[in-house]
């Protein structure tokens, strides 16, 4: 399972965390003292490095992992066309129910036609994912974990591509994604949000500001 292509996606959700933190550290950083005639020397030496630091890093943790994931993602489905009879991603039939071949006149098909139709038919999304198959699903995966990810749903952003891909499929999330080997490709959210939900949690810390 952790060799799918649809991993990739994953991974890529570690740059979109990434920006997260950046922009709260940001945040966190003291101003840049100023500089010149009565200023103490060794500490704008010390918030300059310190805040160059911190935007160096930043960018590569955040660009690194969705590029990178991205493109072979591309590469893999693109790959995986090739021998299929069809001569396309072979999961693109569980969402023809909402693609939309139709874009202002010109014709789209794959992946930019599920999401187009995902976007002009917001209602008849929304209606799909609003089932009690999609909760029981959700329900399934959180309970072994105790709701704990639900203290740092920051992590939960890893399951936000395989959620879509079973909610948004042409049955829907239902028990099986949890008995079957699908339910691994939600392992690495649950734990992390877990762990961090349980920290949350001995310290006191689960106010509404500190979830993210």
């Amino acid at each position: 399972v952790l060799v799918r292509e649809d991993i990739a996606l994953i991974v890529a959700m570690f740059g979109i965390i990434a920006l997260i933190e950046r922009k709260r550290d940001t945040k966190k950083i003291s101003p840049l003292p100023p500089q010149g005639r009565g200023s103490d020397s060794s500490r704008p030496d010390l918030s300059r490095s310190e805040h160059r630091e911190r935007r160096e890093m930043g960018w590569g943790w955040i660009v690194a992992p969705i590029m990178l994931s991205l493109g072979w993602f591309l590469i893999a489905t693109r790959i995986s066309a090739i021998d299929n009879l069809a001569g396309s991603y072979k999961f693109l039939p569980y969402y023809t129910w909402i693609a939309r071949s139709d874009f202002f006149g010109s014709a789209i098909s794959g992946f930019p036609a599920i999401a187009w139709g995902v976007l002009s038919q917001p209602l008849k999304a929304l209606a799909h994912l609003a089932t009690i198959g999609n909760l029981d699903m959700i329900f399934g995966l959180l309970m072994p974990f105790a709701f704990l990810p639900l203290l740092r749903p920051k992590w939960l952003i890893l399951a936000i591509p395989p959620a879509l891909q079973m909610l948004l499929s042409g049955t829907g999330g239902n028990e099986l994604v949890i008995t079957l080997h699908y339910s691994m490709l939600f392992v690495p959210a649950l734990v992390l949000a877990s762990i961090d939900g349980m920290m949350a949690w001995i310290s006191g810390s689960t106010r509404m500001r500190g979830w993210i």
